[in-house]
């Protein structure tokens, strides 16, 4: 307030404040929206949504209290618009007049103020009031403070991200000011208690306009959304079937305990097949209970093998599992060896279970037949593979914490979660289950060349690892291969220095899932490529063949390297591959929604005596697709996955010529 020798009494400032209230909604007309707002946790900032580490934005639709206050409780809509296209709107609008001199045009977000000291542009001159008049008092005072009077808020609406259009009319006026969204709404979304008989107007106007509609629903703890009329196209016709003397019609399903994943497989010599992954029962408010390895082996005929654990099945209990055993081997003896990722509270435990040829724990392995080994916070074990000296060989990721980590002479070359730097490792245990000590540092080797996701290992005939994963971060992460020597040291004649990177896919966002080593000793590395931006939003099925010594093989594909595309808009990953005798390469993953195989011959030339031209797109509405293959002695193929549905998921498995 300005000095002034007599105050005015509380009725002529109730006066006042009505006069000075009228002029400002007469001249003004605001339009108000919510905007996106940024979240960053301890040590983040906006470069690293910037380099695109995280996606921590919240898009304008997701603000709870929005839908809360101005959306009865969830039961309106949320019309968003294209910013661009609407201050253009605006611009065009108020053109005519903004050039005469009649009005002014503001717009943008929000300033919140938490700090609540003396502000000009809230406080007012009683002198200069009565020297001017309220009338041209209030006009000067808003040309002067225009944008602190319509685009700030105290820091108690900071939530409401709100980005405004403000238009000052030259002349008194009354009537609201209607401008046209005509092309600029993007879509609208309704609220989670969005009535249903208005849903047929909202198809229509959906139709209408051109635009999409989504429904707005709170999943874990956040609002996302999802299309409100959405009717999936109808599957693409198969291409293969399944071989229909295995089973039933060429496919059986296991139900073990109350739900069941199968995530690997392999074959046995004699014919049979012995399936890998996770299983749960559940209490009767649904929250898991007991997860364990759960194993199924099968005969040829696709039954269950009664001679193996019971009836056929046998778990290996857990505390907790992240989604059971993901890897499995068959060792000399006949028993089998199932690995995967335990949890103790926080920690991630690496953890193996041994069962013997009748599907029992093998008490000689570990104790009563476990092995768990504590790698740190949220470490997790991602592949298996054995040496010719019964060693187990873990390939994983690990935390920064990591001793033998710490120690390392290299740049980290991803980041992980909430920031914390990750880094593959390989480890060693000896037959029976104990670490090797005598294994790289201390049972430990770190491999400074990949990022944290290492999904394919295998061993070579003398007993040196092979590790395909990632590396790079961000928007350019690529394939690479690392080998090293059977004790764990870089084999420096493999690639450069140890390792390679594949070259050729330049998508942008390539990754490995799987390793396979030809009787030639040529690799055949195996994954999917994706631009990773909206321009491309399909991903591709990607085989690479390297030879011994890590160079690309150039008579494989174009330049070692093939990739098979199944349309603009579809997702499409390979998780598994297999090489027959003759040479030919059997991938398989989904395409789709759908359980989908590729063949190739053994140049990378995708196999015309397959499916369409080489592609065998399934009916099968597995999970996650084929999640792996196993190749017979009978030279069928075996694919595994897993069903969803009631009661619960189960293993599921086909059989391919």
């Amino acid at each position: 307030m300005g000095d002034i020798e007599v105050a005015p009494s509380p009725e002529e400032w109730a006066e006042l404040d009505q006069q000075i209230d009228t002029l400002l909604r007469r001249r003004g007309r605001i339009a108000c929206f919510t905007q996106e707002s940024f979240v960053f946790p301890p040590g983040m900032s906006m470069i690293d949504v910037e380099v695109g580490f995280h996606s921590l934005g919240i898009p304008g639709y997701a603000h709870d209290r929005m839908w809360a206050q101005y959306a009865d409780n969830h039961k309106g809509v949320c019309l968003v618009f294209d910013r661009a296209k609407l201050v253009e709107r605006m611009q065009n609008h108020f053109g005519e007049r903004l050039r005469a001199g009649k009005g002014v045009l503001i717009h943008g977000p929000v300033e919140y103020i938490h700090d609540q000291l003396y502000d000009p542009s809230r406080s007012l001159s009683h002198d200069e009031l009565h020297q001017m008049g309220v009338e041209d008092y209030v006009k000067s005072h808003r040309e002067r403070f225009a944008r602190q009077l319509y685009l700030t808020k105290t820091g108690d609406w900071a939530n409401e991200q709100e980005y405004r259009f403000v238009w000052i009319d030259g002349e008194d006026r009354e009537d609201p000011e209607f401008v046209s969204i005509e092309g600029c709404l993007a879509e609208i979304c309704t609220g989670a208690r969005f009535p249903e008989p208005y849903h047929v107007n909202m198809r229509q106007v959906m139709e209408r306009l051109g635009i999409e509609v989504h429904a707005v629903r709170s999943w874990n703890g956040r609002l996302n959304k999802y299309p409100m009329f959405y009717e999936p196209p109808p599957p693409p016709a198969p291409t293969v079937v399944p071989d229909d003397s295995f089973g039933c019609g060429g496919t059986v399903t296991t139900h073990i305990l109350d739900s069941a994943e199968a995530h690997c497989v392999l074959a046995q010599s004699d014919g049979k097949v012995v399936v890998a992954g996770g299983a749960a029962t559940r209490l009767k408010n649904q929250f898991l209970r007991e997860e364990g390895f759960a194993i199924a082996r099968y005969e040829i005929d696709g039954t269950l093998d009664a001679t193996f654990g019971q009836e056929g099945t046998a778990v290996a209990y857990f505390a907790k599992l992240d989604r059971g055993a993901q890897a499995l081997v068959l060792r000399k003896g006949g028993e089998l060896i199932a690995m995967g990722t335990a949890r103790v509270e926080e920690m991630g435990v690496f953890a193996l279970a041994s069962f013997k040829h009748d599907g029992e724990l093998d008490d000689s392995f570990g104790e009563g037949g476990i092995v768990t080994s504590d790698f740190g916070r949220r470490a997790t074990a991602q592949a298996l593979a054995l040496q010719s000296d019964g060693g187990i060989i873990i390939g994983g990721k690990a935390p920064a914490e990591l001793p033998a980590y710490a120690g390392a002479q290299w740049e980290p070359l991803s980041t992980g979660f909430k920031g914390g730097v990750w880094a593959s490792i390989i480890t060693r245990y000896r037959e029976n289950g104990q670490r090797d000590e005598h294994f790289g540092d201390g049972g430990v080797v770190v491999v400074p060349f990949l990022g944290p996701w290492t999904w394919g290992l295998t061993i070579q005939p003398d007993d040196k690892i092979l590790l395909a994963g990632t590396y790079g971060r961000g928007a350019a992460i690529g394939i690479a291969v690392a080998r090293f020597t059977p004790d764990g040291e870089p084999d420096t004649s493999f690639g450069r220095g140890g390792w390679q990177a594949v070259e050729g896919l330049a998508s942008g966002q390539d990754r490995a899932n799987g390793i396979v080593l030809q009787p030639d000793g040529k690799l055949i590395v195996i994954g999917h490529c994706s631009a990773g931006d909206s321009s491309r939003p399909s991903s591709s099925f990607a085989a690479v063949r390297l030879h011994p010594d890590g160079s690309p093989d150039e008579d494989f594909g174009e330049g070692g390297t093939v990739v098979t595309a199944f349309g603009d808009e579809e997702n499409a990953r390979a998780h598994s591959a297999i090489v027959r005798p003759d040479g030919r390469i059997i991938c398989g993953g989904y395409a789709s929604g759908l359980a989908t195989l590729v063949y190739y011959t053994a140049e990378g030339i995708p196999d015309d005596t397959f499916g369409d031209r080489g592609v065998g797109r399934t009916s099968l509405r597995w999970s996650n697709g084929v999640e792996a293959l196993a190749l017979r002695s009978d030279g069928k193929v075996v694919a595994i996955g897993t069903t969803s549905g009631e009661p619960g998921s189960e293993f599921a498995l086909a059989c391919f010529p």
